[in-house]
């Protein structure tokens, strides 16, 4: 056993357990229960020991946590963007629920530096079977692809996803409404032209309305478009 997964044994709290289990009910991986900031301490704490962290990414993994922090370890990666899209491509497969989903996208900073190249391989992971391989790609758009450039193009692309999943519709969502955020005027649109199913349409707009970045004028305004009978 690695000594990072020895670390995750060690941090088990059955009471958090149950909480995650509850929390994260779409992972088909046994939770151990260990809570999220002492999973990044722990990726933290071995950051820097390459032989140790390599090993562990080449481990087959059993637990939630092991992947929780198997995607931290590729976000840590700042230099090699090619070992990133490695690591990545052979990751995305073991994907099976949001929380690890998000996490990792969200710790990928590398991103930044290199927007074209990772543009151009997260259009690619749109076409996965993996409905979390998709998410992924959703929430990426999100954190690191809002701008002027870019959104014209994404929104194409998130309109030519089949909308039939739930953590894939939530994530759309989610998008959209960090759009409305971000850029009203080019987003409300989609709104008001009613160019999107009634589950995502309504939830990014309560999203949305939920933002304390988005003025009460606006908010008011889109109460007024929620599609009716609908939850």
């Amino acid at each position: 056993m690695n000594i990072i997964t020895k670390e995750l044994f060690k941090s088990v709290d059955k009471n958090y357990c149950e909480f995650s289990k509850k929390l994260i009910p779409d992972t088909n991986y046994e939770i151990l229960g260990v809570r999220v900031p002492t999973i990044k301490k722990i990726a933290k704490k071995y950051s820097t020991n390459t032989k140790i962290i390599n090993d562990y990414l080449l481990e087959k993994h059993y637990y939630y946590e092991e992947w929780f922090l198997h995607g931290l370890l590729i976000g840590l990666e700042k230099r090699d963007v090619e070992k990133v899209l490695k690591l990545l491509d052979e990751f995305l497969p073991y994907l099976d629920n949001w929380a690890i989903c998000d996490s990792t996208s969200a710790s990928l900073k590398i991103i930044k530096c290199n927007k074209e190249l990772f543009f151009k391989k997260i259009t690619g992971y749109l076409n996965s079977n993996n409905p979390y391989t998709v998410r992924f790609a959703v929430t990426l758009f999100m954190n690191y692809f809002l701008e002027e450039q870019y959104l014209e193009d994404i929104f194409k692309l998130i309109n030519k996803i089949n909308p039939n999943h739930y953590y894939i519709n939530m994530a759309i969502s989610w998008l959209y409404s960090v759009a409305l955020v971000k850029h009203y005027d080019k987003t409300i649109t989609l709104f008001t032209d009613n160019v999107l199913s009634d589950f995502i349409h309504n939830k990014s707009i309560q999203k949305a309305i939920e933002s304390f970045r988005i003025p009460q004028d606006k908010k008011l305004y889109l109460k007024t478009l929620k599609r009716k009978n609908m939850k």
